[in-house]
């Protein structure tokens, strides 16, 4: 409507992903990729970085790409190092025409296609085609959900610029910390991305890639690092210009060097129209990209996740005991208001809490009701879909108009930090019913009239060893928790527990499953409040911990916890939470078990699973639809007879062992 529109993830594709799709994607990112290695060899002293470019210099960095060529192929000193005769400018050339010709790819040969590549064809591939892998690996290493094919998409539309291409995929997935784009070049997370590309691509010293793209990225970081032990004339090259070192483009599409750019030579390469598609906000910043639906999918689980620790924060530490199998039942994010306060209304409202804490004096609630029936009706269906306990119950809350009083006193008392047990108590009474007396006090179905003797024994059996394993893990953040305090002298409370991984190992999740369900260590999140001289309340804090699994102190690992960031969320990578499903928030400037030695074995193709496995694992444990551990904790005999349909018990004893780990 305004001029040209720019261009998506999709065109020029066919729907979806397919055979021809991929291919269409690596050949233009092959077409691209070879420019850059053109202009790499106008630039670079031939031949006597011939060798280390081939072996080396692959396009991945934070520079533009043919810098990012330069950069790696200086980095890289082999040892020994090869010697070089000067040549003449013929022989010269002729040397560059035979160089470049073992970086073009032949698009005959059927395995270039293969993404990742596989182990036993991958040393055989050019230098740029093996880059092509290392670009991929860096975006699914550094990004969750994010699928090979999608990564493809996002290279295809930054031409293949890695730096161009996390801009976008942070701009789709509306990253910020402290107000900025998440993604830092020198974090640990970017570290082990880098790693897993060099890897990947197949770099001889995968750690020099790594140190070489932090470095060259960093405007204060010394340089000539790179340069220890190798010919003097190298620095000479450096400090001539031969590489675009002021590339200080944040990754809002500003760039903080606000002076113009100098016009380059007339020669065109594909490392300027780049430089010019990042360079100006106003070309990236009206496009719109494809996004896969199974990652826009998890993505958004993850938003909503973040929703309900915010909303765990807001209730009372003792109410939480009592709210908390209402929370799992009626506790959902839609409704008349924002999506915390909905958790929160929606948890208050349900009848079993309602019921529980209200008063013998009546108060008018209602004025009137929405006679929207369009309301009415999303209401419905969406209360139907998300298998709401009592959908009749939720259109009424949803769609009735409270009083002017108890309509300000709610939305003023909401705006509050955590609620206390007499605010709880207010909104409910302030709440408009749901039900009548009568509903309230039908008489309940007994649990001897759905369940069989030996589901009953299980079901009692089963809540024992929940109750010991909450025991368990209540004692472990404890400890956590009071070594954190004495360490930074402030004493922390805990508010509750909020996401458990049982499952851990020390080591990479490779071979054979643990035997006897044994693991080192468990993920866990907590909310913990800190207790100030005064008295006054502060809102609870979201901690990371990594605790043994040992029930002996004497074994313990190291165990410890920090403070985490709800933007952390999607943002940091653990393969045992992701494989598990668990939806636990990690911290990203810490060391912990599942955050690099599996990435890495991946990358290197000795790991039993790849990356698109450990979606669809994640998507299949974290998303699925079955009987959950929570229907037996809780189980209603009112709501729950079709799990007991599902579930008959043979054995107690052999059901039992199935829950031999920890019941989390």
């Amino acid at each position: 409507m305004h001029g040209k529109r720019d261009r998506r993830i999709g065109d020029g594709c066919p729907p979806g992903f397919t055979v021809k799709s991929r291919r269409q994607d690596i050949c233009f990112l092959l077409d691209h990729i070879h420019g850059f290695y053109k202009a790499a060899l106008d630039r670079l002293p031939i031949p006597s970085l011939a060798p280390r470019l081939l072996e080396a210099g692959m396009c991945i960095g934070f520079l533009d790409p043919v810098s990012n060529i330069i950069a790696n192929t200086i980095a890289y000193n082999p040892s020994p190092a090869p010697s070089s005769t000067p040549l003449r400018r013929s022989d010269e050339e002729e040397t560059r025409e035979s160089i470049l010709s073992q970086i073009i790819t032949d698009t005959n040969d059927k395995f270039v296609f293969q993404v990742p590549l596989s182990r036993h064809k991958a040393g055989g591939m050019t230098i740029a085609r093996r880059s092509l892998d290392g670009l991929v690996a860096f975006l699914t290493s550094h990004y969750r959900y994010l699928a090979d094919s999608e990564a493809l998409r996002y290279l295809s539309l930054a031409k293949a610029d890695l730096l161009v291409a996390v801009r976008l995929i942070e701009r789709d997935r509306n990253k910020k910390r402290n107000d900025e784009l998440a993604f830092s070049t020198a974090s640990r997370a970017t570290k082990v991305a880098l790693e897993c590309a060099a890897v990947s691509a197949g770099h001889p010293k995968p750690g020099v890639l790594v140190t070489a793209s932090v470095i060259m990225a960093s405007p204060q970081a010394d340089r000539t690092v790179l340069l220890a032990g190798q010919d003097p004339s190298l620095a000479e090259f450096l400090r001539e210009g031969h590489m675009s070192m002021d590339r200080s483009l944040d990754l809002c599409g500003k760039e903080k060097n606000k002076k113009k750019r100098k016009k380059r030579d007339q020669t065109s390469t594909p490392t300027e129209s780049i430089e010019g598609i990042t360079a100006h906000n106003n070309r990236l910043g009206s496009q719109t990209t494809f996004r896969y639906t199974q990652s826009l999918k998890l993505l958004l689980l993850g938003k909503i996740h973040g929703l309900y620790l915010q909303a765990l924060a807001k209730l009372p530490r003792d109410g939480l005991h009592k709210f908390h199998h209402s929370l799992l039942k009626c506790g959902y994010c839609y409704g008349p208001r924002d999506p915390v306060s909905n958790i929160i209304l929606n948890t208050i409202c349900d009848a079993d809490v309602r019921k529980a804490i209200r008063k013998a004096k009546k108060h008018g609630h209602a004025q009137e009701v929405c006679r929207d029936s369009y309301l009415k009706n999303a209401y419905r269906q969406a209360a139907v879909a998300s298998w709401h306990s009592d959908p009749d119950a939720l259109v009424t809350f949803a769609t009735s108009s409270l009083n002017m009083e108890s309509a300000e006193f709610l939305a003023s008392i909401l705006q509050q930090g955590t609620l206390t047990d007499g605010a709880v108590e207010r909104i409910a009474m302030a709440l408009p019913p749901t039900k009548s007396e009568e509903q309230l006090n039908q008489v309940v179905t007994s649990s001897s009239q759905v369940l069989s003797q030996k589901q009953i024994r299980f079901i009692s059996e089963f809540r024992i060893k929940f109750k010991d394993d909450q025991s368990f893990f209540v004692k472990k953040v404890n400890a956590v928790l009071r070594n954190y305090s004495q360490q930074h002298g402030v004493h922390y409370e805990l508010h509750i527990i909020c996401g458990v991984n049982p499952k851990v190992p020390e080591g990479p999740s490779v071979g054979p499953p643990k035997r006897n369900f044994k693991f080192e260590y468990s993920h866990i999140n907590f909310l913990a409040t800190a207790k100030a001289p005064n008295s006054a309340v502060t809102a609870p804090e979201l901690f990371f911990a990594q605790c043994s699994n040992s029930n002996k102190g004497t074994r313990d690992g190291p165990s410890w916890c920090t403070p985490v960031s709800y933007s952390c969320i999607d943002n940091v990578r653990c393969f045992s939470c992701e494989f598990n499903g668990s939806k636990v928030v990690h911290p990203h400037d810490e060391e912990y078990c599942g955050y690099y030695k599996d990435f890495i074995l991946m990358a290197h193709s000795k790991h039993g699973f790849k990356n698109d496995h450990v979606i669809n694992y994640y998507h299949f444990n974290g998303d699925k639809m079955a009987t959950l551990t929570e229907d037996f904790i809780y189980f209603d005999p009112n709501m729950d007879s079709k799990i007991a349909e599902m579930n008959p018990i043979s054995s107690v004893a052999k059901e039992l062992r199935e829950w031999e780990g920890r019941i989390f």
